[in-house]
């Protein structure tokens, strides 16, 4: 049997029609895959009674819910342990990645080359660099509380 997908290939490429392209958006193609895959399925199986279905669906169900909530315990061990980073645990991430601030590292990845960086915490500013030709410079922080009593008044 030929796969639906070769053949709309072979009709895409075939057709003379420049604007047949445009008549057919994503979403009308993966409906008529859909449509298909239905029909396909629907001629080769045969229907099976509604208590096997539910037992099944039941079953499947239950299998789903111990591999999720297994799947969040080993997040919350891994966190416990140290191993939330995992790029930098297990070494994709160098040192240097590790320690560039998030702002920095967005700033660095939009290529942007200057910036002012503001890090709020609720409703308070915890702190504030500049970003200069991609490098992260960092204030005093006797400059940074005098700008947090100026907030405050």
């Amino acid at each position: 049997m030929v796969s639906p997908l070769f053949i709309w290939d072979r009709i895409i490429t075939s057709n003379p029609n420049p604007n047949f392209r445009e008549c057919y958006t994503t979403t009308k193609i993966l409906r008529m895959i859909y449509k298909w895959w239905h029909r396909f399925v629907r001629k080769r199986t045969k229907p099976i009674p509604e208590e096997t279905a539910v037992l099944w669906k039941r079953r499947l169900s239950i299998a789903y819910g111990l591999v999720a909530w297994n799947a969040f315990g080993l997040v919350v061990y891994n966190v416990y342990k140290g191993k939330a980073d995992w790029a930098h645990y297990y070494g994709i991430k160098s040192d240097e990645e590790h320690s560039t601030p998030p702002g920095a590292a967005w700033a660095n990845t939009l290529g942007i080359k200057n910036a002012k960086v503001y890090r709020i915490a609720g409703f308070k500013k915890v702190d504030e660099y500049e970003i200069v030709d991609g490098e992260a410079v960092f204030m005093d922080k006797e400059v940074n509380s005098e700008n947090e009593e100026t907030l405050k008044d």
